[in-house]
């Protein structure tokens, strides 16, 4: 690390305002984009942004000098955003759910629109909705990072810090999972 940037640290642990300013402009734009990419939204970007930096600032003078400050800020900002997603319990669509057959699920149970399988339909995606839910942590966060914001597996990789053997195994028992759950409930084969 550079000893200017040692030296900016420093001054943010005895709390000087223009560090912390310097620390906020210097790495905004680079925590926004991760926020932005995991949430596909401006305002929920802008807010975990300014989430993230609250997380710095409380946790700053733990921060070990020796390390590079740009990974512990990578952390802090994914952790947000995991967190984030998981207090919004986010779900797979049903378009997104693949039968055995190559359909969509959603094409699978609404393939012949009347009221009953309209009805269905409505059951099914509240099911899949709380079955998504209960799929452990590891395997869901990656699944929702492929099937809803259709990240590749490198992306996946870099963006979760993991090896790309790691996502690949994590996104199939979650499906795997999934699968299980659902025709547990009658909703696969």
């Amino acid at each position: 690390m550079e000893s200017s940037e040692i030296k900016l640290i420093r001054q943010c642990k005895k709390q000087n305002k223009e560090a912390l300013n310097a620390i906020y402009i210097k790495y905004e734009k680079y925590i926004y984009s991760i926020c932005y990419n995991y949430t596909h939204s401006k305002e929920d970007a802008l807010d975990l942004l300014h989430d993230v930096f609250i997380k710095m600032l409380k946790n700053i003078q733990t921060f070990d000098e020796k390390r590079p400050l740009l990974p512990w800020i990578k952390r802090i900002t994914i952790n947000t955003c995991i967190n984030f997603k998981r207090k919004r319990k986010a779900t797979i669509s049903l378009d997104q759910v693949m039968t055995d057959d190559g359909q969509t699920l959603k094409e699978a149970i609404a393939s012949q629109f009347n009221l009953e399988n309209y009805i269905l339909f409505q059951d099914s995606s509240n099911i899949i909705k709380e079955e998504i839910a209960k799929i452990e942590d590891k395997y869901r966060l990656p699944l929702i990072l492929r099937h809803q914001h259709e990240m590749s597996y490198d992306e996946i990789s870099t963006y979760l810090d993991l090896p790309l053997g790691t996502v690949k195994t994590n996104i199939f028992r979650g499906r795997k999972q999934l699968k299980e759950q659902l025709t547990l409930k009658g909703l696969w084969g």
